[in-house]
C-alpha cells in the first residue's frame, strides 16, 4: 500500500470504544484514542505509489 505516515482515531466495532491508530513505515500501534477525538485517518505516502483503492478496501475489511 506504500502508507509512509498514518494517524487518526476509527471506531472498531459500534458503540465500543474509539481508537487510535498511528502508522509509521513499517511500525504500527493501535491505543485507546482521547475523549471526543474526532473520526477520521489521515495517510501519507510516496506520490505515485499510494493506492488510494487498496487502502479502503484494506479498511472496510479491516472494520
Amino acid at each position: 500500500m506504500h502508507i509512509t505516515r498514518a494517524k487518526g482515531f476509527f471506531d472498531p466495532i459500534p458503540d465500543g470504544p474509539r481508537k487510535a491508530l498511528h502508522i509509521v513505515g513499517n511500525r504500527w500501534d493501535i491505543t485507546d484514542s482521547p475523549p471526543n477525538a474526532p473520526l477520521g485517518i489521515v495517510c501519507i505516502g510516496v506520490k505515485g505509489q499510494f493506492e488510494h483503492d487498496l487502502i479502503r478496501k484494506a479498511a472496510k475489511e479491516a472494520l
